[in-house]
């Protein structure tokens, strides 16, 4: 119920062009903080798609959780974690960063482990996603879980577009991990190769990342993301520009 409510704020948002703080916002936050308890007293009985679910509806929605909330909430999830999908994996961690909270390094761990355990069954988002929330909260991720999410996302980057490349790689550079050359440069080949739907902040995230990790990048693929990025100037704001030219001269 509670992910129906957010699916129809959604809806009536893109429709009705509604923002968070609109009326019809503030009734559907009503409506998930009355459903809420009772959830949580069920919760008990609550597989790891219907924990997924209530977390990332109300994340998506703008909402935010106590933190005793949020760690029954994953107690739970990670009772089930098992036979949980890799996306209520993917979409539960989001939330809790989307919100602000912390999970406990050694629960996000065994959650790290029970998706990678199925990364084969992941989109490149749900991927990215996961990698984005380790890094938002400041945690780290153990080498050898990314490097199997990477081969994966690697090996599916075709479904992945540039802002989903760019953010993985942001995530990988700020939980101060290295990718190998090669394979750095093939993920920068692609955002290259759809180079028209790339957004500012794609470009300064990937030199950002390239810088951070200290290795360097084709000069072809260097070229055709400086003129690029000059090309969409004027919508960039501060930070782009100032990664950029931070990045560039590293």
């Amino acid at each position: 119920m509670i992910w129906a409510v957010g699916q129809l704020q959604d809806s009536s948002d893109s429709a009705a062009g509604h923002r968070p703080g609109s009326t019809a916002s503030q009734y559907d936050h009503l409506v998930m903080l009355r459903l809420l308890p009772a959830f949580m007293q069920q919760l008990g009985a609550a597989d790891s798609q219907n924990v997924a679910n209530v977390l990332y509806s109300i994340a998506n929605a703008g909402q935010h959780l106590s933190d005793g909330q949020i760690q029954k909430l994953f107690a739970q999830l990670l009772r089930c974690a098992a036979a949980a999908k890799p996306q209520a994996i993917s979409n539960s961690v989001w939330a809790a960063a989307t919100m602000g909270q912390q999970i406990p390094a050694g629960r996000l761990h065994q959650l790290m482990y029970a998706f990678t355990n199925k990364v084969q069954q992941a989109k490149p988002q749900g991927i990215k996603d996961t990698l984005w929330a380790v890094a938002t909260m400041g945690q780290q991720m153990p080498a050898g879980l990314l490097q199997q999410m990477m081969l994966v996302f690697v090996n599916k980057l075709q479904q992945a577009d540039p802002q989903t490349i760019a953010i993985t790689l942001w995530a990988v550079a700020a939980m101060g991990h290295q990718l190998p050359a090669p394979q750095l440069q093939h993920l920068v080949g692609a955002l290259v190769s759809k180079v028209q739907q790339v957004r500012p902040q794609d470009i300064s995230n990937t030199l950002w990342a390239v810088a951070t990790m200290g290795l360097q990048l084709l000069p072809r693929q260097l070229v055709h993301l400086e003129r690029a990025f000059a090309s969409i100037l004027d919508k960039a704001v501060p930070q782009n520009a100032a990664n950029a030219v931070w990045a560039c001269a590293k």
